[in-house]
């Protein structure tokens, strides 16, 4: 039988002591538990625990780590290759000297806590969100990442407004055992408060005063004698619909119940600063990152450089308002779509109840539409904006990150690229071949791939194109051999820009709102000569001028 005897930072004894030890009573082979007070509920599956060390270490090698099969929170270099056999880019994840947070998993299982502590005792009439903060000095620096006044205000109202009960956690590291940098904490006496126009000095406690659905964690613990801190946080967090965390140990231990959990990472974090731990350059995800392998449903918010603090956490507080939505199965406004309120209209006029829709170009777009058809496939040339869009998707998305690379030729695009380009300034012809800078400066033929992604997927007959993304007209152009004969091209800012109506020559216009056209495909023998596609647009673009008084 396999001892443990372990005191080290709370989140760390989650990640590598519990789920060893989990592995080992699933496999009789456990026998005695020593850990920290207080701990005890964490090892609910197993009667031999003794609490026996009053504080704990930031230390690993006094933390008692050492004799566990993972050691180190953030893995070894090359873990990734354990997977190999069934992770496609294992590769991307091999190579980072420090590890990037993948571990061994062969002695290593997750209680099922959720379970375990779902309760009737412990609840609320309305659904909870737990809010995790912190407020620590750490490694001999002021408290750097944590959710000031501003931002909790803004959540309590949004979330109380919204039907939902708040618990507020931010330990004062009087509840349990405490490590160094906790230690510390209590010695600089850090208390989060701010100045409050017409209030005056209030702190993050005594802001929960102000509001009937937000309550302390610490004032649900003492309704509860009967209970440790422990067992009342567990039972409550059973019960819970959300979880909102600044990373750490807190957001490790929400993750233990695998519901929706939005975390910040931010400076300083390790989790914003090493190589690859949530994500490859490519955008591919990281799936075997404990932070994953614990809570499939963790939507991490990575801000390395600690801008969302300068800024109220406005993009945090948005991601926020998403993953409810999102969850709830709720669809955003039309005005999050990215166009005009009219344009947006008219393209749900198409697009509604319909079966499969394409879309070169993510944003609005693609967190609005997919609530009204059966498939969308969206395809995104930025890096950074997929990795924000990738985690609040419908599931009926399929999202692919295609770059913008090298330029190369295309025997089935290049004897379109004089027509497609025809109203378009500074093309260039060598060899027969059409050259065009793209209003991002670099040439159309770099983004082929781009252009290209929808025939390695297995769909045809699209009902509906969006297009509104990367080399827009190529995209209009291949869009031929991919929308149903009576489907539809909606293509965003045309009308007033001639450089894309080159693709009139294989569409006609349905009818317009603002920029947006809607195209349907011509047949191959009605396709327009030169003359004709520019006759049609100028025809378009004087009576766009003509009813907006505006020249482009």
């Amino acid at each position: 039988m396999a001892n443990i005897d372990t005191n080290p930072e709370f989140g760390i004894e989650l990640v590598l002591t519990v789920p060893y030890a989990y592995w080992l009573h699933k496999n009789n082979k456990l026998g005695k538990v020593i850990t920290s007070k207080g701990m005890k509920p964490f090892y609910y599956f197993h009667n031999d625990v003794e609490e026996k060390y009053d504080s704990r270490t930031i230390v690993n090698e006094q933390a008692g780590t050492e004799s566990l099969p993972n050691n180190w929170i953030y893995g070894f270099k090359g873990a990734s290759k354990l997977y190999k056999d069934e992770w496609e880019h294992w590769k991307s994840f091999s190579m980072e000297e420090r590890g990037c947070g993948i571990l061994d998993y062969k002695k290593w299982e997750v209680p099922d806590y959720s379970n375990h502590f779902k309760n009737d005792e412990i609840g609320f009439d309305k659904p909870v969100v737990v809010i995790s903060n912190r407020f620590n000095f750490e490694h001999g620096g002021p408290p750097v990442c944590y959710f000031d006044i501003q931002s909790l205000y803004e959540m309590f109202n949004y979330l109380t407004e919204a039907g939902y009960t708040v618990i507020y956690k931010k330990p004062n590291n009087k509840e349990f055992p405490i490590d160094q940098n906790e230690m510390n904490t209590l010695q600089n006496q850090g208390e989060l408060t701010a100045d409050v126009e017409g209030v005056g000095k209030i702190s993050d406690y005594q802001l929960t005063e102000y509001y009937d659905d937000v309550h302390l964690i610490d004032d649900i613990v003492s309704k509860y004698p009967q209970y440790t801190y422990n067992e009342v946080q567990l039972k409550l967090f059973a019960n819970t619909s959300y979880f909102i965390g600044m990373g750490g140990g807190s957001t490790l231990l929400t993750c233990l119940f695998k519901k929706p959990t939005l975390a910040y990472y931010g400076r300083k974090m390790q989790e914003s600063k090493r190589k690859n731990f949530w994500v490859d350059k490519e955008g591919n995800k990281n799936i075997k990152n404990y932070h994953w392998m614990i809570n499939p449903e963790l939507i991490p918010f990575v801000d390395e450089y600690g801008a969302e603090m300068e800024t109220g956490y406005t993009n945090f507080l948005r991601e926020m308002k998403r993953m409810i939505r999102k969850t709830n199965n709720v669809q955003p406004e039309i005005s999050t779509v990215g166009m005009e309120d009219a344009e947006a209209l008219l393209a749900e006029k198409y697009i509604k109840g319909k079966d499969k829709v394409l879309e070169w170009g993510s944003g609005g777009t693609t967190l609005y539409f997919p609530y009204v058809v059966n498939k969308f496939v969206s395809i995104e040339h930025d890096i950074e904006w997929h990795k924000k869009l990738e985690f609040e998707v419908n599931e009926n998305v399929e999202f692919y990150h295609v770059p913008i690379g090298d330029a190369k030729l295309d025997p089935m695009l290049d004897p379109h690229g004089h027509s497609a380009h025809l109203g378009a300034e500074n093309t260039r012809i060598q060899d027969g071949i059409t050259y065009w800078p793209t209003r991002e400066r670099y040439d159309w033929h770099c983004g082929v791939d781009y252009i290209k992604k929808p025939f390695e997927l297995p769909y045809r007959d699209y009902d509906v194109i969006l297009v509104d993304g990367r080399c827009r007209a190529m995209c209009a152009y291949i869009a031929t051999h991919l929308l149903k004969e009576d489907g539809y091209l909606l293509f965003h800012d045309f009308v007033p820009r001639k450089y894309y109506h080159g693709i009139l020559k294989y569409y006609d216009v349905v009818e317009t709102q603002d920029t947006l056209a809607v195209l349907s495909m011509k047949k191959e023998e009605d396709w327009l000569g030169d003359k004709e596609t520019k006759e049609v647009s100028d025809k378009l673009y004087n009576e766009w001028s003509a009813a907006t008084g505006r020249i482009r």
